[in-house]
Formats: structure tokens, C-alpha cells, sequence
């Protein structure tokens, strides 16, 4: 195991430790979170409840490792023991996780303040374009909503005029 997955685990068991002694019950069967570097973008950690894991962002790791162990591998492990402790009402960023991050010692924040100037992916919108028939503008259609007109499995209307929406054959695309 390299430094820095030791240095995570180690940090991992840290608060996993504080959490059975807080909640010797509750816990007493949990094993300790399998973890991975899942992440890109501008997303620090994520936590997937019933599967017990905690996936990480390796690029905001490296350029924030001081803070990423003091607060979001924790915060990311809050959300397991709130979860496990509480039940459904668990998830989230609900008293209840706030509650386990005081139990760590941090104060419950909810977003992650990381420079993701870096990290920002571009992404590219398609709207698809339909025509009413009651005024010169087009409506533009998400590319799910065009799947589900596209496969009949749905009809959209115009608000305003209430005519069925055609397509106008155009697509309009930007970066954002």
C-alpha cells in the first residue's frame, strides 16, 4: 500500500473508531468503509450508504491534503455512521449528520471551498428544437425529453398555445 493509501486508511480508521465508541450498539457489527479514487471534477468525496464505500477525488486530494483529512474524508464517513445510527433519516446533510460531525470534533460543513479552477470539466449542452406554431420562437428540449417524444412516450405541448410541440430539425449546442 502506498503512503497516501495509508494515510487515508489511517485517517479512515481514526473516525471510525470515534464513531463505535460513540455508538458501541448501533456499529458494533460495521466494518470499516471500503474506499476508492472514483471521482473527477469538482466533486470532493461521495458516500454510497448501502454499499458501506466512500469514493474520493485524487486531483482535489494532492492540491488540499491537509484539509481533505480533516474534513472531507470525515465528513464523507459522518454520512455512513449518520446512515447506519439513524436510519433514512440519516442521509443527507440533516441534523443528524451534522450531529456525527460535532461527535468528530468539525464543524458540519456541508460544501468544500477547494480551489476547482483546475478541475472544472467543460461540459457541452444539446437542446433539441420544437416549433408551436403560435409565435416566431422555438422551445428548446432537453435531450431526455427528446428520447421520450422520440420513442412516443410522451407528447410535449406549448404552454402558451397548447399545440403539440414539432420538432424543427434543429439542434442548438454550447460549452459551458
Amino acid at each position: 500500500m502506498s503512503n497516501l493509501a495509508e494515510e487515508i486508511s489511517d485517517c479512515i480508521d481514526r473516525f471510525v473508531s470515534i464513531a463505535k465508541q460513540s455508538w458501541p450498539n448501533k456499529l458494533k457489527d460495521w466494518n470499516k468503509p471500503f474506499w476508492c479514487f472514483n471521482l473527477q471534477g469538482t466533486t470532493a468525496g461521495l458516500a454510497y450508504y448501502k454499499a458501506n464505500k466512500i469514493h474520493l477525488n485524487h486531483g482535489l486530494l494532492i492540491r488540499n491534503k491537509q484539509d481533505f483529512f480533516s474534513q472531507t474524508i470525515p465528513h464523507e464517513i459522518a454520512h455512513l455512521v449518520a446512515f447506519r445510527v439513524f436510519g433514512e433519516s440519516g442521509i443527507g446533510h440533516g441534523k443528524e449528520w451534522k450531529f456525527v460531525m460535532r461527535v468528530f470534533g468539525i464543524e458540519p460543513n456541508r460544501c468544500h471551498k477547494y480551489d476547482v479552477s483546475e478541475t472544472k470539466r467543460k461540459r457541452t449542452i444539446k437542446r433539441y428544437l420544437f416549433s408551436c406554431g403560435c409565435e416566431s420562437k422555438l422551445h428548446e428540449i432537453t435531450p431526455q425529453q427528446f428520447e421520450k417524444v422520440m420513442q412516443k412516450k410522451c407528447d410535449i405541448s406549448c404552454r402558451r398555445c397548447e399545440k403539440k410541440l414539432i420538432f424543427a430539425g434543429k439542434i442548438k449546442t454550447w460549452v459551458q
